[in-house]
């Protein structure tokens, strides 16, 4: 899996929001608000918090101190801009809040008799009052240090975020780097080995990762890149721990190869084309991965395009791409590698679907009062007039997710790989909230063509072949095989 030191694990589109949002990670972090109370003392009984604004542009405020006030914030920013936020229980959000505080304080071993939950009746107001005053009772009780106070803060945080069991609803807090760190990181750098394995998901492991562990791909440029390692390579012990105990994936092993420490992990590994074994030493560091779109010809004037992310202009990318391979009148169609794609903009998605199809529904929006809103394909984008094989995987989410499901549903082309990730949602606003930190919310829901739903469950294809590392290790790639003996 690709990732950073400090930010959110999630793909490089949410490394990308992160890094957006936290311009200060670049600059000069540091808590504010001298004298602050470290128990975050919530407002007046019934006096609700400054409310959350939306990030437009500017440059968020500097980072501060979570607090009570904070989580109460965000609390009230939920019900505002969440698409289910007017039917929200908030006995959802405030258990899911104590849930992250209490397995924080057990964490540290510093459970308290007072961290039970109080008695919730469905009243927003009044379930807030009763959850602020037991978190206040705990945390007065417990050392004012501001680390100790910043992190439980920050455990209920994440804990009621995470109560909605939404993929696309995040707190982001921007995570200061050190100066040298700092000082490497070129436009458009991550952190990170630059690797992704066969049990890597999007935001967690995959749930149907099985042995053997080896890597799907290796970004040029990165630390693993730069010590040999290549796709197919089996990995066998991370730090001497192999990565699957009784066909059960170690989480922590992964979570070595994709947030690895910056001391840097020892990591074993085979070559199933040459039986190879070897260890490496690999240590994280910044470099800029392969973005964009990149095209080549293929036997039987075929199109080869591989797309790592939509953007507003996806479409004239990939045509352009097209173009540049000089195929002219000889083009007989096109592969559309999606492989690891790590979504974004919906505007992306219609106007590739316009460059296949026109005059069509690619999708639904779903508000917050249930209305159904139509996503047109964007007919000012000039057909191709090609047939289309679309190569997917796990990694296939969001935008990517949407796009998947609206070829299969409008007939465009054939699906070669994996069921795609199933992690799609309408567009989601950036809340800033009073310590620098940010929301992101979806308002919307997303349903494909035919009114399915895709999140949660993904698209599956036409023709499932999994990569192995035998096949990768000798070259091979399956999948693109059975693509091209499609289009032929």
């Amino acid at each position: 899996m690709r990732a950073q030191q400090g930010h959110l694990p999630f793909w490089r589109m949410h490394f990308l929001l992160g890094f957006l949002l936290g311009l200060c990670v670049l600059s000069s972090c540091a808590f504010g608000g001298a004298g602050m109370n470290t128990s975050g003392k919530a407002q007046a009984p019934g006096q609700k918090p400054e409310g959350c604004h939306s990030l437009t542009g500017q440059r968020p405020p500097s980072l501060k101190l979570t607090t009570l006030t904070t989580i109460e914030q965000a609390y009230w920013c939920l019900f505002d801009h969440y698409v289910a936020g007017k039917t929200l229980d908030d006995r959802l959000l405030l258990n899911g809040a104590l849930s992250g505080f209490t397995q924080e304080l057990l964490r540290r071993g510093m459970d308290q008799p007072t961290a039970m939950s109080p008695a919730l009746n469905g009243d927003r107001q009044a379930d807030w009052q009763a959850f602020s005053a037991m978190y206040q009772r705990v945390s007065a009780a417990l050392p004012q240090d501001t680390n100790l106070q910043q992190n439980l803060a920050a455990a209920a945080m994440q804990g009621m975020v995470q109560s909605l069991n939404n993929d696309h609803t995040h707190w982001v807090r921007p995570v200061q780097l050190p100066d040298a760190l700092r000082k490497q990181f070129p436009h458009g750098a991550i952190y990170g080995l630059g690797i992704i394995t066969s049990a890597s998901g999007v935001d967690s492991p995959l749930p149907e990762a099985q042995a053997p562990l080896f890597l799907i791909s290796v970004d040029p440029g990165s630390p693993a890149a730069l010590q040999g390692l290549r796709p197919g390579d089996v990995i066998t012990a991370v730090n001497g721990i192999a990565p699957f105990a009784d066909n059960q994936l170690n989480p922590g092993v992964l979570s070595w190869l994709s947030q690895a420490p910056s001391q840097g992990i020892q990591v074993t590994l085979t070559r199933p084309s040459t039986k190879k074994s070897w260890t490496v030493d690999l240590k994280p560091t910044a470099y800029v991965p392969p973005m964009g779109v990149t095209a080549r010809v293929l036997a039987n004037s075929i199109a080869f395009v591989r797309l790592s992310g939509f953007v507003p202009n996806t479409a004239d990318q990939v045509t352009q791409a097209i173009q540049g391979l000089h195929l002219g009148d000889n083009l007989r169609g096109i592969i559309l590698d999606l492989r690891s794609n790590s979504g974004g903009a919906p505007e992306g998605v219609a106007g590739l679907l316009g460059a296949f199809v026109h005059n069509k529904i690619w999708s639904y929006d779903l508000n917050r009062d249930g209305k159904r809103i139509a996503n047109h394909t964007n007919d000012t984008v000039p057909l191709l007039h090609q047939p289309l094989v679309v190569l997917t995987d796990r990694r296939c989410v969001s935008a990517c997710d949407a796009f998947t499901g609206a070829v299969r549903d409008l007939g465009l082309g054939k699906i070669v790989g994996t069921r795609t990730g199933g992690k799609v949602s309408g567009p989601a606003g950036l809340y800033v909230l009073n310590d620098g930190s940010s929301l992101i919310i979806p308002s919307l829901s997303e349903v494909g063509a035919q009114g399915e739903l895709i999140d949660g469950i993904g698209v599956a294809p036409n023709y499932e072949l999994p990569l192995t590392a035998k096949d990768l290790s000798a070259g091979r790639d399956p999948e693109l095989e059975k693509a091209m003996s499609l289009l032929h």
